[in-house]
């Protein structure tokens, strides 16, 4: 310190050089007790230096608090240091190595390197350095030769002192040789060589175009080739084609090498070194100059690839127009393979054709039976082409077995064992025989042949049962229309007969009464009758009636039905013009059958109805009935085949009814007759149980339909009455009666016809009225069919 410390002095002076950064002011009390600070701290802390003047204040407090304040002002000296630590360069490296005290140094950069950044890096942060009087970031230009580079470095205390760089850019190179040129085709005659300039190449015809390579022997150097950068293809013309490389030294001198690139004239060679198909094969054999083929393939072959290959490689070939690649679709029989090869050229073609020829399909066709068989049948397997053998095991039988196969070539025969009652089936599955070219077959047709069943032989006669069974219930129905028109005829007879007998006085009771017929119409014979009773009910106004017909009838088929019918009656005299009467009724049939069904049925029938007769003025008679019914039948019969049973039953409804007139010339009668009668029975479907073949089915059916029968009549009878005209005590009647008749019958199908008939008749009756014979003799011709019958009755009462 200046001055020495004094405890009086209060201001100092002192001095530090640079490296001194801080102190530490120790001040020691005259007091024990009083205390000092330093720039307000503790004496202890350290006191910061900054280059230049310093204040430190020590500050004195005594016991009793009051202050005394020492002042020292401490000079700081600035850094002299204007040295560098580091020294580096963009480009090249420095000689000899940096050393802080060494101040000149060179270095070398090649011609390429026009600019450097050198990197000062001084040794005191508070030093700064320029490069050539500039920020060390900016690049220092560089000539070619020496080029002097000055770094400045200035210390903190302003002195300086400087580094020296001598850069030497190396002059620009002359080299405009190649130290390689390749093709892309082709190859150079001579060898390369870098002093050798001209070279020669041959490329073929499909070389359009080539890229010539160039490597420069200087880095610096670049080449073009034909003017253009050397990665730009060189398009060739067909013969010679110069190629020029120009190398450019980096001092721009340049040199020249040439390539005479020739393209070859294009090929003319349209010719095949082969031709392959990918199915079948060549006759003949291939040869290049053969031009004609032929190959065979079979069915399954439907298409198929031909593969040629061309003699020279820049031919092209194309099958049927398309790429060889493409299949070439085959029909059956011939088809032509048009090869057609173009030469390089592009003009010269040449033609291949292979006939190709696809074998037809292998059909099986299976006939037999065509009906139902019940034992052993034979299946006949026809063939398109003759195959190389053909066994049972390839025939398929489903509900059947084959036994055995013979034949040859195209037609087989097949004996197959059914399994009775199932549907056989046969078949030739696909694949399973061959011709001898390898032809397969194609799946054969289904043959279903039914074995018999109970079901197939019902299905088979449905037809003729149907119309047996209709047979039988038109049989009815004409048995119970003859039924209601004679019911009906007799309660006529019976009223007039009860007026009669009022008006004289006379008992209408009669106690018992048979009548017969017999009839013999167009090859069948029938015969029938009736009984009869009367008696009276509650006085005179109702009337019992007991009555009943049988019916017997055949035909030349072998057909014949009986009937017995039994009715009870109430009839009224409701007026002395109307007689009105209702009934109950029942009956039993037995019939034979007989064609082509032989059989029996039984049945038994209730009916109701009523009938009525109404007289106006002793001249006109309307008539009428109707009647409701119901049957039940037990039919069986049988063929050579089948068997059939059936428990059924029918409806049946029948209405009827006339007007008769009568017109009297002394014993000559006129009574015309205008009758209609409807009448329909139901069968429709009906349970069968059916045996055939050693089966039997007991759920069967048959649809038998129905029975429609309508007609109409006009018959203008004229009768002669004649009293003991040949017999003592007898009257006698004949009639002649001339007739037109329209008839329609529904079974299965409906006939419509119309046609005329007359009728002959006799009848001889006691003077008593209780003996009667009649003859009658008709004749019908309707829709061509004609019907004769003579009908012989004789009633006689006890």
């Amino acid at each position: 310190m200046s001055p020495n410390f004094a405890s009086g002095t209060l201001a100092y002076t002192a001095s530090v050089p640079y490296s001194v950064s801080s102190l530490i002011v120790t001040p020691t009390t005259n007091d024990a007790n009083a205390s000092a600070t330093v720039n307000g701290a503790s004496a202890a802390t350290p006191v910061t230096l900054s280059v230049g003047s310093n204040t430190v204040t020590v500050q004195v407090t005594a016991q009793d608090g009051s202050t005394q304040s020492y002042t020292v002002a401490v000079t700081r000296a600035a850094s002299s240091d204007a040295t560098l630590s580091a020294l580096t360069l963009s480009q090249g490296s420095l000689s000899p190595n940096f050393v802080s005290g060494t101040l000149a140094y060179t270095a070398s950069v090649p011609y390429s390197v026009s600019s450097l950044v050198v990197t000062p890096t001084v040794n005191d942060a508070n030093a700064s350095a320029t490069v050539n009087g500039a920020s060390a970031a900016t690049p220092v230009t560089l000539s070619v030769g020496s080029n002097t580079v000055t770094v400045q470095v200035t210390a903190q205390d302003g002195s300086t002192q400087s580094y020296t760089v001598a850069v030497t850019r190396a002059a620009a190179s002359s080299d405009a040789t190649l130290s390689a040129l390749t093709l892309s085709q082709g190859s150079l005659s001579p060898n390369f060589v870098s002093g050798t300039l001209a070279y020669t190449a041959s490329v073929p015809y499909s070389v359009s175009s080539l890229v010539v390579t160039p490597t420069t022997n200087d880095a610096n150097a670049s080449a073009t080739v034909n003017g253009a950068s050397a990665a730009t293809p060189v398009t060739l013309s067909v013969g010679s084609n110069t190629v020029t490389v120009q190398v450019t030294a980096q001092d721009g001198s340049t040199q020249s090498y040439t390539v005479a690139v020739t393209r070859a004239a294009a090929s003319s060679d349209a010719t095949l070194s082969a031709l392959t198909l990918s199915q079948g094969s060549l006759s003949p054999n291939f040869a290049s100059g053969t031009l004609a083929y032929t190959a065979s393939v079979v069915h399954s072959v439907s298409s198929l690839i031909v593969t040629p290959t061309t003699n020279d490689a820049n031919a092209t070939a194309t099958v049927n127009g398309a790429s060889a690649a493409t299949p070439v679709t085959l029909t059956v029989g011939s088809n032509t393979v048009t090869v057609q090869v173009t030469a390089q050229d592009g003009t010269t073609t040449q033609n291949y054709t292979v006939t190709v020829t696809r074998a037809a399909a292998l059909t099986v066709a299976l006939t037999g039976p065509s009906g139902t068989v019940i034992g052993p049948f034979t299946v006949t397997a026809t063939l398109s082409n003759p195959v190389v053998s053909f066994v049972a095991s390839d025939v398929t039988v489903i509900n059947g077995q084959v036994t055995g196969v013979t034949g040859s070539g195209t037609s087989y025969a097949i004996a197959v064992t059914p399994v009775l009652g199932q549907q056989v089936s046969v078949s030739v599955a696909a694949g399973v025989v061959s011709t001898a070219l390898g032809t397969s077959n194609q799946l054969s047709n289904i043959l279903q042949v039914q074995a018999g069943s109970p079901a197939t032989a019902l299905a088979a006669h449905e037809d003729e049962l149907a119309e047996v069974i209709r047979g039988e219930a038109g049989r009815e129905l004409r048995a119970g229309l003859a039924a209601d028109q004679r019911m009906v005829r007799a309660g006529f007879q019976r009223f007039m007969a009860r007026r009669q007998s009022n008006a004289q006085g006379v008992n209408g009771f009669v106690p018992f009464d048979i009548t017969g017929t017999a009839r013999y119409r167009n090859g069948s014979f029938r015969t029938n009758g009736e009984f009869f009773a009367l008696s009276t009910v509650g006085g005179k106004q109702w009337h019992r009636v007991a009555f009943g017909d049988f019916d017997f009838l055949s035909d030349s088929l072998g057909n014949s039905s009986g009937y017995l019918t039994a009715r009870l009656a109430y009839e009224t005299q409701f007026s002395q013009d109307v007689m009105l009467g209702y009934y109950i009724g029942a009956d039993i049939g037995k019939a034979k059958v007989g064609g082509t069904f032989n059989g029996t049925q039984n049945s038994v029938g209730l009916s109701f109805g009523g009938y009525f007769n109404r007289i106006y003025n002793d001249k006109l008679i309307v008539s009428g009935f109707a009647s409701l019914g119901q049957r039940q039948h037990d039919f069986d019969a049988s063929n050579n085949t089948l068997a059939v049973s059936s428990d059924y039953r029918t409806a049946t409804g029948r209405v009827g009814g006339s007007v008769t007139g009568f017109i009297e010339r002394g014993n000559i009668t006129i009574a015309p007759e205008l009758a209609f009668n409807v009448a329909r029975t139901n069968v429709h479907s009906i349970p069968i149980s059916g045996t055939a073949y050693g089966l039997t089915n007991n759920n069967l059916s048959l649809d038998a339909g129905r029975v429609d029968l309508a007609s109409i009549s006009f018959t203008p009878r004229v009768m002669l009455n004649m009293a003991d005209g040949y017999m003592a005590n007898h009257s006698s009647k004949f009639s002649f009666a001339p007739k037109i008749t329209c008839e329609t019958v529904r079974q299965a199908t409906v006939s419509k016809d119309c046609g005329a008939g007359m009728g002959l008749g006799m009848a001889i009756t006691s003077k008593t009225g209780n003996t009667m014979f009649q003859a009658d003799l008709e004749y019908d011709d309707i829709g061509g069919t004609k019907r004769r019958s003579l009908k012989l009755s004789f009633e006689h009462r006890f």
